[in-house]
């Protein structure tokens, strides 16, 4: 699943609007800017939904530095390709006799818990489990944002037009990576198949 950042801005939120109140109670505060670049696409490593509101689980403009994942309320973004990620499960959480949390994620997090706050903490299991998630959620659907191309070679090889590196994907989604300079483009043996 892509979602395209359409605002990173509490201000932007009709101020009467009950979810400006769901802001103010998540972030202490109605006025912050969010870690979310506006036009920027994101791949969705999990959906929440708790007290009727959904949120996107999305590596945002600081992950790279924090390695935290945030969840952002779904109005801060436009979906531009709604295919979840084959490897998803859906779990409903019963937090008492009146509320509930449904997540749609990986199964590891959407069965555990406590998963998230453990991966939030660093833990080392919660880690290694998400990074492996995160480069085949990454791979699994083309990203409108990728210009480059890998070159479709004989036998099912792929060359990278960065640094002329040839190698067999392991994967067939829709974006592959260079193994040698790391480039993410685009997969031209990927097929996408429809229901």
């Amino acid at each position: 699943m892509l979602v395209k950042c359409i605002s990173n801005d509490l201000r932007e939120v009709k101020p009467s609007s009950e979810l400006r109140q769901e802001l103010k109670s998540w972030f202490g505060t109605d006025t912050h800017s969010l870690d979310l670049k506006v036009g920027a696409v994101y791949v969705v490593y999990a959906v929440e939904v708790f007290r009727g509101w959904a949120r996107y689980f999305v590596a945002d403009e600081v992950f790279s530095s924090t390695l935290y994942l945030m969840g952002y309320f779904s109005s801060f973004f436009k979906v531009v390709d709604s295919r979840v990620s084959q490897c998803w499960v859906i779990q409903c959480r019963e937090l008492d006799t009146a509320r509930s949390k449904v997540i749609f994620s990986f199964e590891e997090w959407a069965m555990d818990p406590m998963f998230y706050e453990r991966l939030l903490d660093g833990a080392d299991r919660e880690q290694r489990t998400f990074r492996r998630r995160k480069e085949f959620m990454d791979l699994e659907f083309p990203n409108p944002l990728i210009a480059g191309t890998a070159e479709a070679l004989n036998g099912g090889w792929l060359l990278c037009p960065k640094c002329n590196d040839s190698w067999q994907p392991q994967s067939m989604g829709g974006m592959t990576r260079c193994p040698k300079c790391g480039a993410l483009l685009l997969n031209p043996l990927y097929s996408a198949g429809k229901c």
